[in-house]
This record gives C-alpha cells, sequence and structure tokens, in this order.
C-alpha cells in the first residue's frame, strides 16, 4: 500500500521524465542532422562564415524554446517573441535542410525536411500541453447537441425543452 501511495505521489514526474527524455534525443538528432545541412548549404553558395550559420539559425530556435520554458515555469504564456523565434528558426531550419538535397532529389528533400518538421512538432508539444480536463469534451458536446436542439425548436416555432420534458427531482 505505502509503494502504491509513493508512485502516485511522484507519477507525474516519472510520466514527465518519460516524455524528456526522447525529446532531447529529438533535439539531439535533429540538431546535428541540421548543423550539416545548414554549413553544406552555406559552403555551395560560399559563405564564408558557413560554420558559423548553424549557431545563429538553430541557436535562435534553442533560445526561443528556453524563454519560451522560463515563461511557463513562472506561469505566464510563451512571450511573442520566443513564439517567433521558434517558428522563424524552424523555417529557416526547414529551408535550408530542403535545398541541401535539391541536387539529390524530391524523396531527399522530404526526407531531409523530417529533422525540422519533427523537432518543431516536439517542441510544440512540450510547450502547448492540453488545457481540457477528462471528460469536458464529452461535456461540451452534449451542451452543443442541446442549444443546436433549442435552436431548431426556435425556428419550428416549438416551445422549449424545459417547457415540454417534466424537470428531474
Amino acid at each position: 500500500m505505502i509503494m502504491l501511495a509513493w508512485f502516485m505521489k511522484w507519477r507525474l514526474v516519472f510520466a514527465q521524465i518519460g516524455a524528456i527524455l526522447p525529446a532531447l534525443a529529438v533535439a539531439g538528432v535533429t540538431g546535428y542532422a541540421s548543423w550539416g545541412h545548414i554549413v553544406h548549404v552555406g559552403q555551395t553558395v560560399q559563405e564564408p562564415s558557413a560554420a558559423l550559420l548553424p549557431v545563429a539559425v538553430d541557436g535562435m530556435v534553442l533560445a526561443g524554446a528556453f524563454f519560451a520554458l522560463v515563461d511557463r515555469l513562472r506561469g505566464f504564456e510563451p512571450r511573442g517573441w520566443a513564439v517567433i523565434c521558434m517558428w522563424l528558426g524552424s523555417a529557416l531550419t526547414l529551408t535550408f535542410n530542403i535545398l541541401s538535397a535539391v541536387q539529390r532529389g524530391w524523396a531527399a528533400m522530404l526526407i531531409s525536411a523530417v529533422f525540422a518538421v519533427t523537432f518543431l512538432a516536439t517542441v510544440e508539444a512540450a510547450f502547448h500541453p492540453s488545457h481540457i480536463a477528462l471528460g469536458a469534451s464529452s461535456r461540451a458536446i452534449k451542451r452543443a447537441a442541446r442549444l443546436a436542439r433549442k435552436v431548431m425548436r426556435a425556428r419550428r416555432g416549438m416551445p422549449s425543452e424545459s417547457a415540454v420534458e417534466p424537470s428531474p427531482g
């Protein structure tokens, strides 16, 4: 019984760690792949500081993600610039990844895009948790159905449900 109580107390922590570890793996793999793609494109166009491009692009994504995390930990919605940094950096990374594979064809372009898309999806999942309580969606559907019936009855000139059905009790 004590073991169950201990687990119930710490289950959210275990679940969060279970979510954070794969997210870190995704960030590491996508960052490594993206780094190579960005440097390749920079070198292709003979950019003298091509090796620093990934620091600017992927660094902007990471900075935006951490600023969003700081805001969430403080109990606020992520600041607008943090979201812009994440989306703009992701768009730039996606562009560089696709450009690095143009010469190899459509399949290579799609495969290289996977890295940026998976990173953005993982970050968005981490920073936009659900605010819908379990069962709330079914209650909302029932309320919407009740409202729709009320509107249809009003259009037909019928009395409302409360006038037709006796109240429970």
